[in-house]
């Protein structure tokens, strides 16, 4: 296992934890963080929006009133 790695993982499970402990919109704020520091600092590629688990948040939201 490389140093890069376990930095990387670090990055990872600290956005989690910290997303969950704040709650709420923390959550997705600190996975955006998390995301950030892995493709700007760490030169990760973004990969591809899940497009089945959108779909299933769309298609659970109540229609509009």
């Amino acid at each position: 296992m490389s140093v890069s790695f376990i930095l990387e993982a670090l990055v990872v499970l600290g956005a989690i934890v910290m997303g969950t402990g704040a709650g709420g919109v923390a959550v997705g704020l600190w996975g955006g963080l998390g995301t950030f520091v892995l493709v700007f600092i760490f030169r990760e590629a973004p990969g591809e929006p899940p497009g089945a688990a959108l779909a299933i948040i769309l298609g659970s939201s109540p229609p509009p009133r």
